[in-house]
C-alpha cells in the first residue's frame, strides 16, 4: 500500500536449494497487479531475483527489472 492508499498485489514463483555450508540460495520472479492509479506502471514490470541467505545470518539479493 502506498502512503496515499493505492494498493498492488504480487505473485511470485521460484526455486531454491541449500548448500553444503548451510546457505540457502534461490531464484524467483515476481509479477504485480495494480489498479489504474499511481501504481499502474507495476503492471508492466517483471522482477527477477537471486537471493542468498548465509548460515551466519548474512543475506544478499540482486534484483532485475524487465519492462514491457
Amino acid at each position: 500500500m502506498s502512503q496515499t492508499g493505492e494498493i498492488a498485489i504480487w505473485n511470485g514463483h521460484g526455486i531454491g536449494t541449500t548448500t553444503p555450508d548451510g546457505s540457502i540460495k534461490f531464484a524467483a520472479s515476481v509479477a504485480y497487479q495494480a489498479g489504474d492509479d499511481k501504481l499502474e506502471p507495476l503492471n508492466h514490470i517483471l522482477v527477477v531475483v537471486e537471493h542468498t541467505a548465509g548460515g551466519d545470518g548474512t543475506a544478499s539479493s540482486t534484483l532485475w527489472e524487465w519492462k514491457v
